[in-house]
């Protein structure tokens, strides 16, 4: 994680524990209900169905919350499972409950999670010469990786461009 890594040393990233459950049964798309009165907040219980492309299974979350641990909560798998299939039905054939789901495995993630938003940015660190070390930065999105990825690869592009002087040159999506 950045807030160990050497050169960065960012204090403000801390672990997010994330938790889903991938399932081999196909959603249709991508779901997310926010606002549930029955999700623990303590533990950032959210609802969300991400299908993967290519086969990779349907994912269904979550939560997210600062933690180290990385054993699956069994307990909130269920409750994952349970609202999934409240808000997306086509999940099992009419009428079937979890034990319709075919679970490929359950998942738990350290997402590094930066206090004040995601570092993206570039930066010239000194290594003894007269030219300095360019470095592009990009962390701290925790568990919106997925969600951000686009938006901050392009932001990504346009800076490595700028570092080596051909910020005309490239712009993301031409050239």
């Amino acid at each position: 994680m950045a807030c160990k890594l050497g050169g960065v040393q960012d204090e403000s990233v801390v672990p997010m524990r994330g938790q889903l459950v991938v399932v081999a049964n196909r959603s249709g798309g991508m779901f997310s209900r926010p606002g549930m009165e029955e999700l623990d907040k303590s533990i950032g219980e959210c609802c969300y169905i991400i299908e993967r492309p290519s086969g990779g299974g349907t994912a269904l979350g979550g939560s997210w919350h600062h933690s180290w641990s990385t054993e699956p909560d069994l307990a909130l798998s269920d409750r994952i499972m349970r609202r999934s299939i409240e808000l997306c039905p086509q999940l099992v054939p009419p009428g079937a409950g979890v034990e319709a789901l075919k679970v490929i495995r359950h998942q738990v993630g350290l997402r590094p999670y930066r206090k004040g938003g995601p570092r993206v940015e570039r930066e010239e660190i000194a290594d003894g010469d007269d030219t300095g070390l360019r470095v592009v930065h990009n962390y701290g999105s925790g568990g919106c990786g997925f969600q951000g990825s686009y938006g901050m690869a392009a932001r990504v592009v346009e800076l490595v461009c700028e570092s080596l002087g051909k910020a005309e040159e490239h712009r993301f999506g031409k050239g």
